[in-house]
């Protein structure tokens, strides 16, 4: 739970600019960093008065062009006081719902429950459609007498992907090691294959965070005929980059 605090406090999110925009600086000058962030150096300062094209945005960042053609990222911050072509503020568009439902990539960490054991759930995915994309997911779950790895990959449908809620289901399979904590009947640790059938939805808090709930049907494939079923559930916070 203290790692979901920590996302939702830090993330922010990625969108882009439609059409360039030409804006005239009016701080006493601007830092045009190599990249995105203020890990990466400045390797160019424009002065007031002169004029920049804005290119795009990401994550509060925005890469801008000089007027003689050197292309560096400055921070929101640095551009509020910046004047349109007719002398007017600009209004720095935040990301939208649609342009957000086409982000390629997301991340996302959830917690939950896995056949009554703690869960702590860690995925990344990459839309292949509007609708479909495909999940790699890492679980770890710790119960009483044993921990269990498992790690999955998935096909996802979202329903409804430019609404603000939207439900999804998924099917996937992977492969699940069960590693004992205590000695007992001299149980061994062991690694089974997993199939799954899962329902879920998820909702826009902001520009920056989705919530997300889902549950798994998940069937154990064993060397026995015993059938062996597990279910999970699990909700957390997810995020494009």
């Amino acid at each position: 739970m203290r790692l979901l605090l920590i996302l939702l406090a830090c993330y922010t999110t990625v969108s882009l600019a439609s059409q360039p925009t030409e804006v005239t600086i009016k701080d006493a000058f601007i830092e045009m960093h190599t990249g995105p962030g203020t890990g990466y150096p400045v390797f160019f300062v424009v002065s007031r008065d002169d004029k920049i094209n804005i290119l795009k945005e990401r994550t509060g960042w925005y890469l801008v062009k000089e007027h003689q053609g050197r292309e560096g990222w400055v921070n929101e911050s640095q551009l509020s006081r910046t004047l349109s072509s007719d002398g007017t503020a600009i209004q720095l568009q935040g990301p939208t719902l649609d342009k957000l439902s086409r982000s390629r990539y997301q991340g996302s960490l959830m917690v939950g429950n896995f056949d009554g054991a703690s869960l702590l759930s860690i995925s990344g995915s990459y839309a292949l459609t509007e609708h479909l994309s495909s999940q790699l997911t890492i679980n770890h779950a710790l119960g009483d007498f044993s921990s269990v790895d498992l790690a999955t990959i998935d096909i996802t449908h979202t329903f409804s992907p430019s609404k603000r809620f939207s439900p999804y289901a998924s099917i996937g399979s992977g492969v699940m090691r069960i590693n004992p904590i205590t000695i007992q009947d001299q149980a061994q640790a062991h690694t089974q294959a997993v199939s799954f059938i899962g329902v879920g939805g998820r909702f826009y808090l902001n520009s920056r965070l989705i919530a997300r709930a889902e549950y798994h049907y998940n069937h154990v494939h064993t060397s026995s005929d015993k059938k062996e079923e597990i279910t999970e559930w699990k909700t957390g916070l997810a995020f494009f980059f």
